[in-house]
């Protein structure tokens, strides 16, 4: 096993897919876990020094690799937190693309998608089957209900950025 210390633009900015294996919980982070991610945020965005920011360790297990598919990783520990970072980028992508920001927002969108890739191979990240028809709907900006924790929590961080304008 080897560990490293790797930014997340490296980690999901390659053409590649995060599986949330099926004997991991459904998304869970509620608003206390949410809210801690935002305060750290807008604390790293307050400040002039560029500081970096440690979320927590990411474990993953590669997958092999079958020939003409992309390079697929098992999610074994992080994946409360890549999600979470994952639902902010597409609210982020959603806010630039009403605002007309489409630069931004398409780079936005190369991070959380493959985006010439087909089916399942189209998502960076693959959470549990109770989870992904809400996720996909996000990352794909189709309508989604309210009955999910992944859909609560971008509600959560776009009214953050409405009220507190941040």
């Amino acid at each position: 096993m080897e560990a490293s210390v790797v930014n997340l633009q490296t980690l999901i900015g390659g053409l590649q897919q995060y599986i949330v294996p099926l004997f991991q919980r459904p998304y869970s982070w509620e608003k206390r876990d949410w809210d801690t991610l935002w305060k750290d945020l807008l604390e790293i965005a307050t400040r002039e020094d560029y500081p970096t920011h440690f979320i927590g360790s990411i474990v993953t297990l590669q997958n092999p690799t079958t020939p003409g598919r992309i390079p697929t990783y098992l999610l074994i520990d992080g994946q409360q937190r890549l999600t979470t970072l994952f639902i902010l980028l597409a609210l982020l992508r959603d806010l630039l693309m009403q605002q007309e920001r489409h630069d931004i927002a398409e780079d936005i969108h190369d991070l959380i998608t493959n985006r010439r890739k087909k089916l399942d191979d189209f998502y960076k990240l693959l959470p549990t089957q109770w989870d992904r028809s809400a996720f996909q709907a996000l990352i794909n900006r189709e309508p989604f209900g309210d009955d999910s924790q992944i859909i609560a929590c971008y509600r959560f961080y776009k009214n953050q950025i409405i009220v507190t304008g941040k």
